[in-house]
């Protein structure tokens, strides 16, 4: 943009392909890994404790309608952000207590986009307690009860695990008729269908499937041949 005319003139259409009932969210456009660092408090301050990654839907256009996300226990994004996690969140004087910072690992390093010192997506947590053990939603009632926060350990790590959403501007089509509410649709992948599609930003979401595996790429292959599975099943004899 070359100035102040132009930001406005993005700022209202921007603001006009807004969904009713919230608001527009301005952020630098930054090339990179998208990730987000999830931190839980111990002895010696803040430590990360999971990275995820998210994918958002190419069909929300404007808006950040995550499409899938991913959690690594042994996420090799973790050296590279932690230092910058914790600086963020010194800044902010956050010390205990989940907090997870949004950020973009670019070619010039990490660059922070948010920092939200509290949880906000349930979903997120249960991903994260299924491949590290730590228990971020307990850890959270902890402290807001200014109970000593729970130990940290690495004992539990196991493997990846990620969400893809079944979601479009149509969300019936993309559900198995008929399907249980929990179907297995492959060893390593289970269908959570929603009572009824519920809209997120422009789109619709119908449910998501739980996918694991023992890496990042093992987890994002088994997630792809998943969501196949469902959207495009094998015919029949």
């Amino acid at each position: 943009m070359a100035g102040i005319p132009e930001l406005a003139k993005a700022f209202s259409e921007s603001t006009a392909a807004t969904w009713p009932g919230t608001g527009a969210v301005i952020e630098p456009l930054l090339e990179g890994i998208e990730a987000t660092a999830y931190t839980a408090a111990s002895p010696t301050g803040p430590t990360v404790v999971a990275v995820s990654h998210t994918t958002f839907d190419s069909q929300a256009e404007l808006a950040l309608v995550p499409a899938e996300v991913v959690v690594d226990a042994d996420d090799v994004c973790v050296s590279t952000i932690e230092a910058t996690a914790s600086r963020a969140l010194a800044a902010l004087g956050h010390s205990s207590g989940p907090a997870q910072i949004r950020m973009r690992i670019s070619p010039a390093g990490p660059r922070v986009i948010t920092i939200t010192t509290h949880l906000t997506d349930p979903l997120a947590a249960m991903l994260i307690e299924q491949v590290t053990g730590t228990d971020l939603i307990c850890e959270a009632g902890h402290q807001a009860r200014g109970r000593t926060s729970m130990s940290i350990s690495n004992e539990s790590r196991l493997g990846a695990t990620a969400v893809p959403f079944l979601q479009g501007p149509d969300a019936s089509h993309m559900m198995p008729r008929h399907a249980a509410k929990h179907l297995r649709v492959t060893p390593y992948a289970t269908l959570q269908q929603y009572p009824a599609a519920h809209r997120v930003g422009p789109l619709q979401r119908g449910g998501h499937l739980l996918v694991s595996g023992t890496d990042y790429p093992q987890c994002i292959a088994r997630l792809r041949s998943g969501v196949a599975a469902v959207v495009h099943p094998p015919l029949s004899a």
